[in-house]
């Protein structure tokens, strides 16, 4: 058993102090220790998506 959070590819997530927006969900780290957030960062001028890995304890799951 572990104490990793479960999350789906594609749901949509949020993190608790930085403005991502459109932040979907990817994968985890080779690690197993840092979680990839895909989101939109050329927002408002376009959309340019890249894959950022941020420590689990600071994403929370989104309500759209």
């Amino acid at each position: 058993m572990t104490d990793k959070p479960e999350y789906r590819k594609g749901e949509p997530v949020r993190h608790k102090t930085r403005n991502l927006r459109e932040a979907r969900f990817e994968k985890w780290s080779k690690s197993g220790k840092r979680v990839g957030i895909n989101h939109n960062f050329v927002w408002p001028y376009g959309a340019g998506y890249k894959t950022d890995y941020f420590d689990p304890k600071n994403i929370v799951r989104d309500s759209i």
